[in-house]
C-alpha cells in the first residue's frame, strides 16, 4: 500500500485539525483553581509537557503562553495561602470588611470636600460628642495621638473606634488647644429616609473627581484614534457626554430631594443614584441612534449560541475571579491594613434597614439598570468602534479599563472590574449580539446584590 507524500510528512503524534492540546490544559488547570494547590501542580506539568512537545501551530503558542502565566497565578495562590495559614488572625482581623462603620459619636464635618480641615459643621443633639462638650467649629487635630489634618483622616479615624471604648480628641478652639475624652456608641442602622447629615453646603456644580481617571482614559484612546487610525472619535464624545448627562441629572436631583428633605438621606442617594442609571441608559440609546455601530466580526469568524457563550462566561467569571480576588484581598492586606478599596453601595446597605422600599430601588438600580446601561454603552456602542479601529485585543482592552476606572472607589480592586470588562467584551465577540454580555452583568450584580443584602 502506498502511503501520499501528505501523510508521510505528518508526524504519527500530531492532533487532529482543530485540537489544541494546550488550550485543553488551559481548561483543566482553569477548573482546578476549586481544589486547593491542585491548579499549580497540575498546570506545571501539563505546561512542561506543552513546552517539550512543540508548538505546531500559532493557537498552540498562544494557550501555552496562557498556561504558563495561569500556572504563574496559580503559583502565587499556593504561597498566599500558605501565608494565611501561618498568620491567620492578623489575616482575618485585617479582612474584616471596614465599609461599615463600628462606632458613632454623632459629629458632622463642614462641606462635601474630603480633603478639607476637620472642622466640626454641627454636632447631632443628644449624642456622645454633643455630651462631651464638643461644639461647632471645634477643629480635629489628633484622634487617639494620630494626628488627621483632612476631613476624610478624621472620619477613618472616628469610624474605626471600639464602641464603649474611650478614645481623647485634641482639637482646636478659640486658638487654644484641648483634649476632650468621648465615648463612643455602637454605629446605628438608620431607616431609610432618616436625615443623617445637615444640608450641605456645595457649589451649583457637581463633583466629577470621581470620574477623572475615566475621562482621562477616554480622551488619551481618542487621541489615539485619531493619530493611528484617522478615526474622528465622535463616539467617544457621545459616551462621554453619556456620563457627565448622567452624573449631571443624578446631582440635581439629590439636591433637590435634599433640600426638599431638609438634609442628606441614604433613601435619598439611592433615588439618585437609580435616576443616574435610568439616565444612562437613555443617553446610550440615544448616542446609538445618532452613531449606530458598525458591523464587526465575531471571535473566531462563527457566532456562537447565546447560552452556551453565557455558561462558558460563568465558568471564566467563578475561576479566575476567585484567583484574581484573593490575590487582591492578599495584597489589600498586606500593603494597606485591609484598606486599599471600598464599595459606597455596600456601606450604604450596610447601614441602613433597607425595608421593601428600599430593596426594590436597590435591585433595580444594580440588577435592572445599570447592566442594561452599561452594557449599551460599551459593548454595544464603544467596543465595535474600537473593534474597527485595530481588531478585538484592542477594543476589548480599551473598553476594559475606561470601564474599571469608572469604578475608581473600589481602589486596588479596580482590576477585577477589568476583568469584568475583559470577559463582558469576550461574551459580545463571541456571541455577537448583547444578549450574553448583558446576562453575564446582571449575573455578576445580582450575586453581589444578593449578598450585600443577606448580611
Amino acid at each position: 500500500m502506498t502511503l501520499s507524500m501528505e501523510n508521510q510528512s505528518k508526524p504519527p503524534d500530531a492532533p487532529a485539525p482543530g485540537v489544541v492540546p494546550s488550550r485543553t490544559h488551559f481548561h483543566v488547570v482553569l477548573g482546578l483553581g476549586f481544589i486547593p494547590y491542585a491548579g499549580a501542580a497540575v498546570g506545571w506539568a501539563l505546561a512542561l509537557l506543552d513546552v517539550l512537545r512543540g508548538y505546531a501551530n500559532r493557537a498552540q503558542l498562544t494557550w501555552s503562553r496562557a498556561l504558563v502565566a495561569l500556572v504563574l497565578v496559580d503559583t502565587l495562590i499556593a504561597m498566599g495561602t500558605l501565608w494565611t495559614l501561618k498568620h491567620q488572625e492578623e489575616f482575618a482581623r485585617k479582612s474584616e470588611s471596614s465599609s461599615v462603620p463600628k462606632s458613632y459619636v454623632g459629629i458632622h464635618f463642614r462641606g462635601p470636600d474630603d480633603a478639607a480641615p476637620p472642622v466640626i459643621g454641627s454636632t447631632v443633639p443628644g449624642q456622645r460628642a454633643e455630651k462631651a462638650g464638643l461644639r461647632t467649629g471645634d477643629l480635629f487635630l489628633a484622634i487617639d495621638g494620630r494626628d488627621v489634618k483632612t476631613q476624610r483622616e478624621a472620619v477613618e479615624a472616628l469610624i474605626e473606634g471600639e464602641p464603649e471604648k474611650p478614645r481623647t480628641f485634641r482639637i482646636r478652639r478659640d486658638d487654644e488647644e484641648r483634649d476632650v475624652e468621648v465615648v463612643p456608641a455602637a454605629y446605628p442602622r438608620f431607616e431609610l429616609f432618616q436625615i443623617v447629615a445637615p444640608v450641605r453646603e456645595r457649589p451649583w456644580w457637581p463633583d466629577f473627581r470621581g470620574i477623572l481617571p475615566a475621562l482621562a482614559c477616554a480622551v488619551a484612546a481618542w487621541a489615539v484614534g485619531r493619530w493611528r487610525f484617522g478615526d474622528r472619535g465622535k463616539v467617544w464624545l457621545g459616551v462621554i457626554l453619556c456620563f457627565l448627562g448622567a452624573h449631571l441629572l443624578a446631582f440635581l436631583v439629590g439636591v433637590l430631594f435634599e433640600r426638599a428633605r431638609g438634609g442628606v438621606s441614604i433613601g435619598g442617594a439611592l433615588i439618585s443614584q437609580t435616576v443616574s442609571a435610568s439616565a444612562l441608559l437613555g443617553l446610550a440609546l440615544v448616542v446609538r441612534r445618532f452613531f449606530p455601530p458598525p458591523p464587526t466580526d465575531h471571535a473566531g469568524g462563527t457566532r456562537r449560541p447565546v447560552v452556551g457563550t453565557y455558561f462558558l462566561g460563568v465558568f471564566y467569571l467563578i475561576t479566575s475571579g476567585i484567583r484574581i480576588g484573593f490575590l487582591l484581598k492578599l495584597a489589600d492586606v498586606l500593603w494597606f491594613e485591609g484598606k486599599g478599596g471600598e464599595n459606597p453601595i455596600e456601606q450604604m446597605v450596610g447601614l441602613t434597614h433597607m425595608g421593601g422600599l428600599g430593596t426594590t430601588l436597590l435591585i433595580l438600580d444594580t440588577v435592572g439598570l445599570a447592566p442594561l446601561g452599561e452594557e449599551l454603552l460599551f459593548r454595544g456602542i464603544l467596543l465595535p468602534r474600537l473593534m474597527v479601529q485595530k481588531g478585538p485585543v484592542w477594543a476589548v482592552g480599551v473598553s476594559s479599563v475606561f470601564f474599571a476606572l469608572l469604578h475608581w472607589p473600589y481602589g486596588i480592586y479596580i482590576p477585577m472590574i477589568a476583568l469584568y470588562g475583559v470577559l463582558l467584551g469576550w461574551a459580545r465577540l463571541r456571541s455577537g449580539g448583547l444578549a450574553a454580555p448583558i446576562l453575564l452583568h446582571l449575573s455578576i450584580n445580582a450575586l453581589a446584590t444578593a449578598v450585600m443584602l443577606l448580611r
